[in-house]
């Protein structure tokens, strides 16, 4: 145990003890939280916002290993002959 927090048979002062500690918890692990419970509508503008979305890094790594098996096989054939 590193902390005690307090004690109570008061279900609502159980409560908040349970909040305090998780409170606690948070400040003392460095996790930071960001609350997304009333961000709707920024998520909704900055969705509408973007105009364009390219994928880059599937194309170069299935080029990569593409260019490897293909090297590969070139590799097999010249030591075949």
């Amino acid at each position: 145990m590193i902390k005690t927090i307090g004690s109570s048979s008061d279900g609502f002062q159980i409560e908040k003890l349970v909040q305090e500690g998780e409170l606690w918890i948070k400040e003392k692990t460095g996790l930071l939280e960001l609350d997304f419970s009333d961000s709707r509508p920024q998520i909704d503008q900055f969705l509408n916002n973007i105009e364009q979305i390219t994928v880059q890094g599937t194309e170069h790594l299935l080029g990569k290993i593409f260019n490897e098996i293909v090297l590969a096989g070139l590799q097999i054939i010249y030591l075949g002959n």
